[in-house]
């Protein structure tokens, strides 16, 4: 492999010895980052997640086009060529090695300081509470989450993750204790908040060999809120400020505090609702990730397990279904939903009916 980068990487020193360590200190600050960031950023973005000028990006950049996709357009993203050269740069022996682990810590330290600085309550201005999340112009959005706080709001726990633990539970927690409902605002905007449960998850067993009480207790509540109210934030992102007010400093001016909050959880862990009559049977996937409901207004919907959020609807049963169940085609798990009436039996396959 030495022999197919090398020359490439070399050109970045050239004949500047005296200049070859800050050279290669740069080149694992950018380079280092492009290689490991979980989906591709433009270099403007890039520039504002470290906090480098984006014309110096472009400069170290100008170099390697042999190895990396570098577009001219400064708001397109810089993609890698070919994955074998990310896997040189984390093995190599040469003085261009990226350390992994390092180097996804101090990515989830750039994520951390990006949100830290960005979010805040409310952060497209909407002028009520009650804005509607479908009623919304997503160009709007993107005003106000740029392509990197995006990134940092989706993808921080993973490189947190990825570092094995390097930063330390104190700091996570008290990044959690101020912008826990932020960042589950943001995810509402962005169309993602049902991946916060998966992220919760994460920060509670995938990190740390061990956590304390206070940050295991700061964990479960999250948890049980996000199940909870992971619907109602997906229709209108802003009801997450009036129903978690247990997260919030302070309390929004627009809103009323009308009883007391529970001390403790209601042992429901989640309401799935979508149905428009009554629930006739359910069933979870032979692999327990899905759940398939079906009632008696004459569909079939599956539910995401984990998060409850609805996957999929399927129409065209003409009875009253009394049973369904999953299909699994020899040991292998497949997506079919079996659906049996007095009359008929059909299967639903991603979105399709067949009828037999």
């Amino acid at each position: 492999m030495d022999k197919i980068y090398l020359p490439a990487l070399n050109q970045l020193i050239g004949e500047n010895e005296d200049d070859s360590q800050e050279l290669l200190e740069e080149f694992r600050h950018i380079v280092g980052v492009i290689i490991l960031l979980a989906t591709p950023l433009s270099i403007e973005s890039l520039g504002r997640l470290l906090q480098t000028p984006g014309e110096d990006i472009s400069k170290l950049l100008d170099h390697l086009n042999s190895v990396l996709n570098t577009p001219s357009n400064m708001d397109t993203p810089v993609r890698i060529l070919h994955l074998s050269f990310r896997d040189y740069l984390l093995t190599t022996e040469s003085p261009f090695r990226i350390n992994e682990q390092e180097t996804h810590e101090k990515i989830a330290l750039h994520c951390l300081h990006v949100m830290e600085n960005r979010l805040t309550d409310n952060i497209c201005g909407l002028a009520s509470y009650g804005t509607q999340r479908s009623d919304m112009d997503n160009q709007i959005i993107k005003q106000y989450l740029s392509a990197e706080l995006e990134y940092s709001c989706q993808y921080w726990v993973y490189h947190l993750q990825q570092s094995k633990g390097r930063i330390s539970e104190t700091k996570i927690l008290s990044f959690l204790k101020q912008h826990f409902l932020h960042r589950m605002e943001a995810l509402s905007l962005l169309g993602i908040v049902s991946e916060a449960v998966g992220i919760i998850d994460t920060l509670k067993s995938g990190i740390w060999r061990s956590i304390s009480a206070e940050f295991s207790g700061f964990i479960y509540d999250a948890r049980r809120f996000t199940l909870k109210y992971i619907s109602v934030a997906s229709i209108a992102p802003l009801q997450l400020y009036c129903s978690g007010l247990i997260f919030s400093d302070c309390i929004p001016k627009q809103i009323y505090i009308l009883q007391q909050v529970e001390d403790l959880w209601s042992p429901v862990l989640q309401t799935l609702e979508g149905h428009s009559d009554w629930v006739e049977s359910a069933a979870f996937s032979p692999d327990g990730q899905i759940i398939a409901s079906g009632s008696s207004d004459k569909t079939i919907k599956l539910w995401d397990a984990k998060t409850g959020m609805e996957l999929q609807t399927f129409k065209g049963h003409s009875q009253i279904s009394l049973s369904n169940a999953w299909v699994a085609l020899g040991a292998t798990v497949s997506g079919f939903v079996l659906r049996m009436s007095l009359l008929t039996t059909s299967i639903y396959q991603t979105g399709q009916l067949r009828r037999i």
